[in-house]
């Protein structure tokens, strides 16, 4: 989803640091974590992502992912979990939730409660 937002950000006319920025420097600054992430600064956080070829040429070159640094530790990518997180099937909505939907897709000419 990140590559998809990178690159609608490119086609939007974003300024290409302004991309590298909304993504790193910018989010630190929404979660308001910006003293410990964001930019590479002595006594930050340093995880590192290292591309093969330059993201300010073109969103494209984020998907060129040469290596990970987590906590100082280079990330086994081919360990990483492979099953979807966002994509896989939705479980069956137990009963519970049915019955809510039901209730809640009441008229207000239906409902106890309703004048």
């Amino acid at each position: 989803g990140h590559f998809h937002w990178l690159k609608a950000m490119e086609e939007k006319r974003l300024a290409p640091m302004e991309i590298l920025k909304a993504a790193t420097r910018n989010i630190a600054v929404a979660y308001k974590k910006d003293k410990d992430l964001g930019t590479l600064e002595a006594g930050k956080i340093a995880d590192l992502l290292i591309l093969d070829k330059d993201p300010l040429r073109s969103a494209e070159h984020y998907r060129s992912i040469h290596m990970i640094i987590k906590n100082g530790d280079v990330v086994d990518r081919d360990r990483l979990p492979v099953n979807p997180i966002l994509t896989r099937p939705m479980p069956e909505p137990s009963a519970e939730v049915l019955a809510y939907r039901a209730h809640r897709h009441v008229s207000k000419s239906q409902h106890p409660f309703c004048c």
